[in-house]
């Protein structure tokens, strides 16, 4: 059992998302979106984001602006947002550092040369498989794996050349059918310069509903989530962080694919009313107790008190 420690609740969310959209072009085998997501898919408008963003701004001290995270991102490709460079313009002239997850197989040119003149400040680049093949078997499209490649490293020649101070952070699922392909990856990405980081992300469950995810896992992927929860102390997210969908709705957690569990939204409320609001609250008291309520927190694996993981499998 997970050993809760006591969070810190912070003025304002110091780690906050924005949902540019919710489509996306992939269907990744270990992402619930791809067939347990069942809210309408949809694009955020220019005016109710700009309207979070100079939200934020007002609950943001400015001493504490360089420290403040916006991804744009939640539970969509952000690049096939019309207006996603702008975007991202508008929260760096703002002072946020603003991050984006994204899938190299849409870096066209035209879409990297945009993404490059954003002012963007962090990338996780998320690429798994090492021939179309097991992309196809990952990631749902065929054929586009050397495409994905090409493109990734045209745009790390121009961030490299351009001598562009954006953080990159290559990305792969650590689970059973991509562990040969990790390898592999690590070792040819390994010799391109523009990558500052690699990662590999703990396969999720989300909050165990999504059967198609959970047959993916492997069988002491519960024990290792278990073990790095009990060294965090169990979730802090209720205490530091927020997310925005795309039309307006706020939920506690970036796990949280289908709206499944809204504590308020910004077109009737501020971000700063929703943060200190009886729904918000709730769920912290409730986290503290260890007598989670919602199903999106009690049966997900970061979540105090849940059910354990092998009950999930």
């Amino acid at each position: 059992m997970t050993t809760m420690t006591t969070h810190k609740l912070e003025e304002t969310p110091w780690l906050f998302n924005i949902e540019l959209t919710n489509r996306c072009p992939l269907k990744c085998v270990m992402c619930a979106r791809t067939e347990h997501m069942t809210r309408a898919e949809g694009d955020i408008s220019m005016e109710l984001y700009t309207r979070i963003v100079d939200d934020l701004c007002e609950i943001s001290p400015p001493r504490k602006m360089k420290n403040r995270l916006l991804r744009l991102h939640q539970f969509g490709e952000s690049l096939v947002h019309p207006e996603f460079d702008s975007m991202i313009r508008y929260a760096a002239d703002k002072g946020f550092r603003v991050a984006l997850s994204i899938n190299p197989v849409l870096l066209k040119p035209v879409i990297a040369d945009r993404l490059l003149d954003s002012g963007i400040d962090s990338l996780y680049i998320s690429l798994d498989g090492h021939d179309d093949e097991s992309f196809f078997q990952l990631r749902g499209l065929k054929n586009a794996y050397d495409d994905s490649v090409a493109r990734l490293e045209a745009f790390l020649a121009k961030k490299t050349e351009r001598q562009l101070p954006i953080h990159i952070e290559l990305s792969m699922i650590d689970f059973k059918l991509n562990r040969e392909s990790i390898a592999k990856m690590h070792a040819y990405w390994e010799q391109h310069p523009g990558i500052d980081e690699f990662r590999n992300k703990e396969f999720m469950k989300w909050d165990g509903s999504a059967d198609s995810v959970n047959a993916l896992a492997d069988d002491d992927t519960g024990r290792r989530i278990e073990e790095t929860i009990e060294k965090r102390g169990g979730c802090s997210l209720p205490w530091n962080q927020m997310a925005v969908l795309w039309d307006g709705r706020v939920v506690p957690c970036c796990y949280d694919y289908d709206g499944k569990y809204t504590v308020g939204d910004v077109r009737e409320k501020s971000l700063l009313e929703i943060w200190h609001d009886k729904p918000m609250q709730a769920l912290r008291e409730e986290f503290e107790s260890k007598q989670v309520s919602n199903d999106l927190c009690k049966n997900c694996e970061f979540s105090p008190g849940s059910i354990p993981l092998t009950q999930l499998s």
